[in-house]
């Protein structure tokens, strides 16, 4: 028969009090991972370690041209031992939780090439992360870390030791990279793949021809292969890592 309205309150309450009892036995085991409140950001120049460096980079002409973006307050405060670098030739670009680096452009407007430096040699062109960040995590500008709202995952530390798990992966592989696989451009050629970055603007034709050129000099080239997704990605900060 159908509950009474005092008995659904009565449910909404005992389920609040097993959630908060869930939240607290997941908090406890994992605060450490998170800092005191009043702790603040934490810049690179202050030499202390880093398990996690994350870092997006956005450059265009414009501020009303790019992506913006996301808001990481909380993470870059409540998150011990991560730093949230955005790299950018804008200065005026806001940056809420996000520790700035401004880069000039010198690539002639080609603002999708300039920002490719960062995005995959983070260790090599920003200054202290290679001595203080122990991997790096790249995502793209409007994304940031997802937090989960299941009601075993209350707390958002789960969310980082999931990363530092993934860190730790990435950092005893001997590639050092980790990525997940684009299954979007399933049976497409690479020719295909590279000519619509020109037809989408985000590269020029030489670059493309130049790029096809090489890949087809391999010895173990295929036309259609496995593709993985760029937009967000994790590399071990490591010179002599064989992928970096």
């Amino acid at each position: 028969r159908p509950l009474r309205p005092i008995n659904l309150v009565f449910l909404l309450l005992g389920l609040a009090a097993f959630q908060w009892w869930i939240w607290t036995l997941v908090s406890s085991s994992s605060s450490s991972l998170l800092c005191p409140v009043e702790n603040d950001s934490h810049p690179l120049n202050n030499n202390k370690p880093r398990d996690i460096c994350f870092v997006t980079c956005i450059f265009g002409k414009d501020i009303q041209e790019v992506d913006q973006p996301a808001n990481v307050e909380w993470y870059s405060k409540n998150w011990c031992n991560v730093q949230f670098l955005l790299v950018t030739n804008l200065p005026t670009l806001s940056s809420p939780g996000w520790d700035k680096r401004i880069f000039s452009s010198t690539s002639n407007d080609n603002y999708i090439v300039e920002s490719r430096q960062a995005k995959f040699l983070a260790w090599k062109v920003l200054p202290g992360v290679a001595e203080q960040c122990q991997a790096v995590v790249y995502f793209d500008g409007y994304l940031k870390p997802k937090i989960r709202h299941r009601f075993w995952e209350l707390s958002t530390t789960t969310t980082l030791t999931k990363f530092q798990t993934i860190v730790r992966q990435v950092q005893n592989h001997p590639w050092g990279l980790s990525q997940v696989k684009q299954k979007y451009f399933n049976g497409l050629s690479m020719t295909t793949i590279l000519n619509n970055l020109v037809r989408d603007r985000k590269d020029t034709v030489e670059h493309v021809n130049a790029t096809i050129t090489w890949l087809k000099r391999q010895d173990d080239y295929e036309e259609v292969m496995t593709y993985y997704l760029n937009k967000y990605f994790g590399e071990s900060v490591c010179v002599q890592c064989a992928c970096i």
